[in-house]
């Protein structure tokens, strides 16, 4: 991650200062809808989730695949080589992985899927 921009970053002091913000006070007042990881996970419908190989944020996505799995849940989780955290939001006929993601999203929400993995 060194070779990612500072701008670009999530460090540990910019997670505190948003988190604070986003909750109105510190994380431990934090429940399940503010943050997912602190619901009750049993029974959910399958997920999918994208991360972002340059991401700050990644660990703690694989931390809730793990308690999603944990929990019984169908979980998927897929890492977009060389995306940065926010990838989604670049238009995905300019950017290939963008392009890919969004593909299996949509095949994996109409129960579709028959495209490859995003790929770098």
């Amino acid at each position: 991650m060194t070779e990612v921009p500072r701008l670009l970053r999530f460090l540990p002091e910019d997670r505190r200062s948003i988190t604070t913000n986003y909750l109105g006070g510190p994380e431990s007042t934090a429940d399940g809808y503010a943050m997912p990881a602190n619901a009750v996970l049993e029974g959910l419908c399958p997920v999918l989730l994208l991360d972002s190989e340059y991401d700050d944020l990644r660990a703690s996505a694989e931390a809730f695949t793990a308690a999603l799995a944990l929990a019984g849940v169908d979980v998927r989780q897929v890492l977009v080589p060389g995306m940065l955290h926010g990838f989604l939001n670049l238009p995905a006929h300019d950017v290939e992985p963008v392009d890919r993601a969004l593909a299996l999203v949509a095949d994996v929400v109409l129960g579709t899927e028959r495209r490859p993995v995003p790929a770098g």
